[in-house]
């Protein structure tokens, strides 16, 4: 998820960009809240797993039962 300014659909549409689905937020352009409603809205929550080191984000995953890694400990693990 990338915060966006003036997309014109809420949220874009998932693209893959080198093996990864990017997705841009909301016409508010905040990602995090973009983030934290997705996870709110999840029919199935605890499959979802949210890679962020922000702590906010963190919290909303965990409040669904839904797992979380800190982006530094992906970071270590992609090297």
């Amino acid at each position: 998820m990338f915060d966006s300014r003036g997309h014109s659909q809420l949220p874009s549409p998932p693209r893959e960009v080198a093996g990864l689905w990017v997705v841009f937020a909301d016409r508010e352009g905040d990602a995090d809240a973009t983030i934290e409603r997705l996870i709110r809205d999840n029919s199935a929550p605890r499959r979802l797993c949210v890679v962020s080191s922000d702590h906010r984000l963190q919290k909303a995953a965990r409040r669904r039962r839904g797992m979380f890694l800190d982006s530094d400990a992906v970071l270590q693990r992609l090297e």
